[in-house]
């Protein structure tokens, strides 16, 4: 299928190319809402066509789309003189796209064989013009995702299924201060040689076992992340590679070590302390006593 698309298109344009050089060109597109056609491309020639046309108006133009055959009728210029034009239907691979006019003295000329194999001719540059807009298409597609993909604050990585990096957004770039392109095809530790084995063997497990691996932390260049591996399935559930995240935790984590260190200097002082040192909650009931407590009361801790 490739092949044939490759071969339509290669068609549609020297079509294209012989059409500008023997007519005057001008081609019109539906809108949004196939409502109306728009013109969208012009060589010379064409002033007294107009620039949009309601696709259910008696206009040829519409004729000429609706009905899809080939439409001869006259305009006419700022000095009244009329000129023959023939509209020919633009059809894509599988609908109608919009229409055609080639104008010019050898319009008149022309025999039905002619005109036969100029609707041919027009089903190719519809072709091509079909394909362009679905590039287009793809190309805002993979702009968005790239936007998007960008926007992550969380370091992400896309790995295919050999553990080797495919796609890496900015965070990760700029905690590595390497580019996508010096990245690609790396495994993690080329790119983190602090991740070690045990990040390596999470990916290949992800990969291998289809599931999440469990949230771990991980310390890189003096930060540290939560990590998470989730499987890249195609849209019949194939594998075809893993997505890893890692979310900066180091504040997070510095303050729980902080207070983790304060409530031990705190229990180190109470129960070295030789005075009596107790709480309670609000019924009056022990919380917590210190050494010298338990002498002066005389009963254990529990």
């Amino acid at each position: 299928p490739n092949m044939e698309i490759n071969s339509n298109i290669d068609t549609a344009i020297s079509t294209l190319i012989r059409l500008k050089g023997m007519f005057g060109v001008m081609a019109y597109l539906t809108n949004q809402d196939a409502s109306q056609l728009t013109a969208i491309y012009r060589t010379d020639g064409g002033n007294g066509l107009p620039t949009a046309v309601d696709i259910d108006s008696d206009h040829p133009l519409a004729q000429a789309y609706t009905t899809r055959t080939a439409t001869r009728f006259t305009v006419g210029d700022e000095d009244d003189h009329e000129d023959e034009v023939l509209a020919l239907p633009l059809t894509g691979l599988d609908a109608g796209m919009g229409v055609l006019v080639l104008g010019g003295g050898a319009i008149p000329h022309l025999s039905e064989a002619d005109v036969e194999t100029l609707v041919n001719a027009a089903s190719h540059v519809g072709i091509i013009i079909q394909h362009m807009q679905l590039l287009e298409h793809v190309r805002e597609a993979r702009d968005r995702w790239r936007q998007t993909f960008d926007a992550i604050t969380e370091l992400l990585t896309v790995h295919d299924c050999e553990g080797r990096i495919v796609a890496a957004n900015k965070a990760v770039r700029e905690f590595t201060e390497k580019s996508e392109a010096e990245m690609i095809g790396r495994r993690l530790s080329e790119v983190l040689p602090e991740t070690g084995e045990e990040q390596e063997d999470l990916l290949t497990a992800c990969c291998r076992d289809g599931a999440p691996s469990e949230t771990t932390l991980h310390r890189a260049r003096g930060r540290i992340h939560e990590v998470r591996i989730t499987p890249l399935r195609s849209d019949n559930g194939e594998i075809r590679g893993c997505v890893r995240v890692a979310r900066d935790v180091t504040s997070r984590w510095q303050v729980e070590e902080r207070l983790a260190l304060s409530e031990r200097r705190y229990r180190e002082l109470a129960e070295n302390a030789t005075d009596t040192i107790s709480t309670h909650d609000l019924d009056g009931n022990f919380l917590y006593v210190n050494r010298a407590a338990i002498n002066v009361l005389g009963y254990s801790r529990e």
